[in-house]
């Protein structure tokens, strides 16, 4: 697997774009992130965001316990736990 950029939470260099967030590739780490800001996700209208009033909102990551959500436009990010 070629490098990726530096892992915030190991420090190795194993932290790969997936879709809108960085995954590290270490089993014992598996940290779930960005630098920086999030990759936007495909096109489309996103959701309206309840901050800034903008559809703006979208699904980031969706994991087996966690759905990750951003506002392109405030910035804000938050999580649903499933």
């Amino acid at each position: 697997m070629p490098k990726g950029s530096r892992c915030p939470s190991c420090g190795g260099l194993t932290f790969h774009q997936e879709k809108g967030v960085c995954k590290c590739s270490i089993s014992k780490c598996k940290a779930i992130g960005w630098i920086n800001e999030p990759k936007k996700p495909g096109g489309g209208k996103g959701a309206k965001c309840n901050l800034c009033g903008e559809n703006t909102v979208r699904k980031i990551y969706d994991g087996a316990k966690v759905r990750v959500h951003h506002c392109f436009n405030c910035k804000a990010t938050y999580l649903h736990e499933k």
